[in-house]
């Protein structure tokens, strides 16, 4: 805070320095413009503290780190995110699908979630083994993204899934895609062929849902659900649910993609 003030001050000083040293004025439609300048000398005299925002932030400073230092889990093992799928990409899919579900059972009975859809962009840290404090979830995603439930014809959906190859894909759960020759050959929906006219619902982020990295540009929505709630906060939710279970968090690669040897 000190540094940063420093140099917004030397900023200042240094453009008010630089005014061309004259004095007057001039008139425009009867109107009179008139300005001062003085140099300033930088010394000493600026490096001033002021004690009370100083204070305030060393407070928050603390509360933050109480805060952040929480333990929410436990992790079985180490979880990194790579394409085209990954022990934490793959873990964190399924509880945002979870998530996703249960926030439709209290706001839109009757209704459930068919897939989940995150991207590798925005997984920026892995999960090591051993505790998972809230900080770990704030570095996993630092993004103030939050969470989204899309409505989308079937045939939107095959659209989707055809602008993925296997070394360009994105992360979810309750699908699976097939690639051969580098091409996918086939995506289902929780073990199902998509059909064009089905309305599928898809957990999501608003960052993909508004076109962010091309995986719904273009694509039309049948409806759109904004839940409000952080994707981090949705992930701590979860992992506090599993922990209170006495599950401990763990994820793997599976079948979700898989790419055939060429023949």
């Amino acid at each position: 805070m000190k540094r940063t003030f420093r140099i917004l001050l030397y900023v200042a000083l240094f453009w008010i320095a630089t005014i061309p040293q004259t004095y007057g004025q001039t008139e425009s439609k009867g109107i009179q413009f008139k300005y001062e300048y003085q140099s300033i000398l930088l010394d000493s005299t600026y490096n001033i503290v002021d004690l009370t925002v100083q204070n305030y932030i060393e407070q928050l400073r603390e509360r933050m780190n109480k805060e952040l230092s929480v333990v929410i889990g436990e992790a079985e093992q180490e979880m990194r995110s790579f394409k085209p799928q990954s022990p934490l990409s793959n873990f964190l899919t399924d509880i945002l699908f979870d998530f996703g579900n249960q926030f439709l059972a209290k706001t839109h009975s009757g209704t459930h979630a068919n897939l989940s859809v995150l991207n590798f962009g925005g997984i920026r840290s892995s999960l090591l083994a051993g505790p998972i404090t809230i900080e770990d979830i704030y570095k996993v995603a630092p993004f103030d993204n939050k969470v989204v439930i899309i409505d989308i014809k079937g045939e939107q959906l095959i659209e989707f899934f055809n602008r993925f190859t296997e070394k360009d894909h994105a992360a979810f759960s309750q699908a699976q895609t097939i690639y051969r020759n580098g091409r996918m050959t086939q995506a289902t929906v929780q073990g199902e062929k998509i059909q064009s006219e089905k309305v599928y619902k898809v957990v999501t982020i608003d960052f993909l849902a508004t076109g962010g990295d091309g995986f719904f540009k273009d694509i039309q929505f049948e409806n759109i659900i904004y839940t409000d709630i952080l994707l981090r906060d949705a992930f701590i939710a979860q992992i506090q649910q599993l922990t209170q279970s006495g599950i401990k968090i763990s994820g793997q690669s599976d079948q979700r993609v898989i790419i055939q040897p060429t023949p």
